[in-house]
């Protein structure tokens, strides 16, 4: 998220640029333990839909000069994953859990923001041709 809204304000492309490289690093080890693919209860869906908004800002950074950023085209690979955790935490099911129901008041802000990310995301308003 935040590398998202320095991208947005076109300022410290060196500091967004090292959040990008930490970003793509946690993910990776995210990944690699297989957080994601735990049940319900074993599973923090707060932390987990936190994931999804930030990856909600990827197209913001790419349309920013940090386009070309390797770290950005690694952390771009994993869009459709944010959308698979929105996915996984809008089933009823899945919500029934102990890890939802003893964090809820946060987990419902969460999800209610990674199903419209941009309110959370966007810090200008688009930019329009002028004449």
């Amino acid at each position: 998220m935040d590398a998202s809204r320095l991208a947005q304000l076109d300022v410290h492309p060196s500091l967004a640029s090292a959040l990008l490289v930490a970003a793509s690093r946690g993910l990776s080890r995210v990944i690699s333990r297989g957080e994601l693919r735990g049940g319900s209860e074993a599973r923090l869906a707060f932390r987990e839909l936190g994931l999804a908004i930030g990856l909600a800002g990827l197209p913001a950074i790419a349309a920013s000069s940090l386009a070309g950023d390797p770290a950005l085209q690694d952390l771009r690979r994993y869009r459709e994953l944010g959308e698979a955790i929105v996915g996984y935490w809008c089933r009823a099911d899945h919500r029934l859990a102990s890890s939802w129901l003893e964090h809820r008041d946060i987990n419902e802000v969460m999800l209610a923001t990674s199903l419209a990310p941009d309110g959370a995301l966007a810090l200008l308003p688009p930019r329009h041709a002028t004449c």
